[in-house]
């Protein structure tokens, strides 16, 4: 699944030709910092600093990660709903792909275990 793709249909409100960063690498830069218990665009960034190899994965960054007042000013003049109809369709592949992939998790097992690991303490 490719992550990115779903915010690459938001309105682009930004000025072509003077923008560092993908809109689409922002959306999920902050979507992941916010994930990963950043709270506030601040984290974000030394978040995104901090796991840019990994986050080269699947994000374009061009120009590397891009700062906290950009993150801000992004946010600020994002289409709301726009985010949102782009969140309802990535949520719905998620749910697709997760569909017959269930957890079954045995309560006795369980205790089991956790009695387990309380007598070899």
């Amino acid at each position: 699944m490719e992550v990115p793709k779903y915010f690459e249909d938001l309105p682009a409100f930004r000025v072509k030709g003077r923008c560092l960063h993908e809109l689409s690498d922002i959306v999920m830069l902050v979507l992941v910092g916010f994930i990963a218990d950043c709270e506030d665009f601040e984290e974000v960034e030394d978040f995104g600093n901090d796991k840019k190899a990994y986050l080269q994965q699947f994000l374009k960054l061009p120009n590397g990660i891009p700062s906290h007042d950009t993150m801000n000013r992004v946010f600020r003049h994002l289409d709301a709903g726009a985010l949102e109809a782009c969140l309802r369709e990535w949520g719905k592949e998620i749910l697709a792909e997760l569909d017959y992939k269930h957890l079954m998790v045995d309560g006795k097992e369980l205790r089991a275990l956790v009695h387990q690991e309380q007598n070899m303490v």
